[in-house]
C-alpha cells in the first residue's frame, strides 16, 4: 500500500499483517513493515501504539523522545522504540528509513536487552547486514508470496539478533563476559565480589553498579542463582547424594544448601528430585 500520510514522499509504501492467534501467543509477529521517505517538517507524537518499532536509518536525520528520553539518529543508525510508552520523533530536514512494527511474547525481552546500555539509538557495526535482513523481508511482501508466520518470526529474530550486543557498550563492560565465565566454571569454590571486581579491573563499588546495569542483578544474587540452577540440573540428571551436590555448587553445609534451595523453589532438594 502507498502511504497517504502528510509529509511522507510519494512512492513510500507499507504492508500490514494480522498474525493468527497461535502465532501471537508464541512468536515474534510482524504487524507492519514499510520503506518511507519522510519530508522536511514531518513529525509524529503518540501516547501509545501496541508494538515495538525497529527503524533502520538509510539517509537524513531525525530527533525524538522515547518515554521521556531524548534521542537523535542519523544515517547508519538503528532505532528501537517501545511504542507502548509515549514517543515522539520529527525532522527539519527529512530522512529515509526501512521500518518494522512487531510484537510477541519475547519482544519486550529483546527490547530490554538491546537498549540496556542506553537509549533507543544504536550504531551497529553490521549495519549493512541489518539493512539486508529487513530489506529481504520487505521485498517478500513487495513481490510475493507473503512468507509464513514461522519464517517471519525467524527473520525478525535474525534482525534483532544483530543488535543483541551493540558495540557501543560502557567502557570495560566486556570484562563482564570473563567474570560470568569465571562464576559458571567455579561454582564449587568460594567467590568473593572483591575477587571478581579485581578480575574485571574495577573497584568493588563500580563493579557492582556495572554488573547490575548489564546483567540485571547483583553479583552475589547471580552466583546464588547459578548455583541453584546447577543444583537443579544435578538433582534431575544424576543420582549423586545431596552432600556431593551441595559441595559441587559451593556449599560446605548441607543444611544451608537445603534451606537456600527451599527458599528459592518452595520444595526441598529431595522433594524436587522426586517430582
Amino acid at each position: 500500500m502507498f502511504s497517504c500520510e502528510p509529509l511522507v514522499a510519494p512512492g513510500s509504501r507499507y504492508y500490514n499483517y494480522a498474525a493468527g492467534a497461535l502465532a501471537r501467543s508464541s512468536l515474534l509477529c510482524l504487524q507492519c513493515i514499510g520503506l518511507f521517505t519522510y519530508l522536511p517538517g514531518y513529525q509524529l507524537t503518540r501516547r501509545s501504539y501496541d508494538s515495538f518499532l525497529l527503524e533502520v536509518i538509510l539517509d537524513g536525520e531525525l530527533e525524538g523522545e522515547s518515554d521521556g528520553r531524548p534521542f537523535r539518529a542519523v544515517r547508519g543508525n538503528a532505532v528501537l522504540l517501545d511504542c507502548y510508552r509515549p514517543h515522539h520523533y520529527a525532522s527539519a530536514t527529512g530522512w529515509q528509513a526501512l521500518w518494522l512494527h512487531f510484537d510477541g511474547p519475547g519482544a519486550r525481552g529483546y527490547y530490554d536487552w538491546i537498549t540496556r546500555s542506553g537509549g533507543p539509538v544504536l550504531a551497529p557495526e553490521n549495519f549493512e547486514e541489518l539493512h539486508r535482513s529487513l530489506a529481504g523481508l520487505f521485498q517478500q511482501f513487495d513481490n510475493g508470496p507473503i512468507p509464513g508466520e514461522g519464517q517471519m518470526a525467524r527473520e525478525i529474530a535474525g534482525a534483532l539478533g544483530l543488535l543483541l550486543d551493540p558495540p557501543e557498550t560502557p567502557p570495560g563492560s566486556g570484562g563482564l563476559d570473563r567474570v560470568l565465565r569465571t562464576i559458571n566454571e567455579n561454582l564449587h569454590r568460594e567467590l568473593s565480589v572483591q575477587q571478581l571486581a579485581e578480575q574485571a579491573h574495577f573497584s568493588e563499588y563500580h563493579f557492582i553498579r556495572l554488573f547490575r546495569s548489564q546483567v540485571g542483578t547483583t553479583p552475589r544474587q547471580y552466583i546464588i542463582t547459578a548455583r541453584m540452577e546447577r543444583a537443579r540440573h544435578l538433582l534431575k540428571t544424576t543420582d549423586l547424594p545431596l552432600e556431593t551436590i551441595s559441595e559441587q555448587v559451593g556449599y560446605t553445609s548441607d543444611s544451608v544448601f537445603c534451606t537456600q534451595f527451599k527458599r528459592r523453589y518452595g520444595v526441598t532438594p529431595t522433594e524436587y528430585r522426586q517430582t
